[in-house]
């Protein structure tokens, strides 16, 4: 697989239409993300560490040393469906704000990865003669983060990671953009007058069948 169809549900912002005309994703803090165990982690120890195995340095211990770590590392999430009810109403501003798609060549973003869901977090295993616990941590963060509880499953979750508050350029892979029933028709106008390359990129318009739990598309 070298190429996956990705999508992201957010509201129809001024920061969003920026972000969407200069063709970037932005990578959050995972200290903003809505997931309270984001950076949850299980711990082994080589061998060396004899009887203190059960310790952790102070810096681990202190809750503040966490959230440093946090802020260390940014995020932006994208999924799988673009049709999923939930997610429009979590993250698609209740059906008011839109859905992008994107076409990634995974080779030209070897930061992109697949969130892997179970009932256990990243173990990661610490040497007593390597690397600092801090900075093993920092270089176990791809596979950190790419693991959640399953109860976030039904997102089928990939995510951009690197430095927080910095950006992806997206230019080349954004595909369509399908617009929630309510969102606001001035909203809309604006976004196409702003977004250059229209021949590219196709719009569709979302929305409920209220005789069942499908959705409707139709091409704007």
């Amino acid at each position: 697989m070298s190429k996956i169809k990705l999508y992201r549900y957010t509201s129809i912002s001024k920061w969003a239409i920026e972000n969407l005309v200069e063709g970037i994703l932005y990578l959050n803090p995972l200290t903003n993300m809505n997931d309270f165990y984001e950076f949850a982690f299980s711990c082994t120890y080589d061998e060396s560490y004899g009887s203190h195995v059960h310790k952790l340095d102070n810096r681990l211990n202190d809750r503040l040393c966490h959230d440093n770590l946090l802020n260390e590392i940014g995020v932006c999430c994208l999924t799988e469906i673009f049709n999923s009810k939930a997610m429009w109403g979590h993250y698609g501003d209740n059906f008011k704000g839109m859905c992008i798609e994107y076409e990634f060549d995974l080779e030209q973003y070897p930061n992109l990865h697949k969130v892997i869901y179970g009932d256990l977090p990243y173990n990661v295993h610490f040497e007593k003669l390597g690397l600092s616990k801090y900075d093993t941590l920092l270089c176990n963060c791809y596979n950190i983060c790419s693991y959640k509880h399953y109860e976030w499953e039904y997102e089928r979750e990939w995510r951009f990671i690197g430095k927080p508050k910095t950006d992806i350029d997206v230019k080349s892979s954004i595909r369509a953009i399908y617009f929630g029933s309510r969102s606001d028709g001035n909203k809309i106008n604006n976004l196409m007058r702003k977004v250059r390359d229209k021949g590219r990129i196709k719009y569709y318009y979302c929305s409920p069948k209220f005789n069942s739990y499908e959705f409707e598309i139709r091409t704007f």
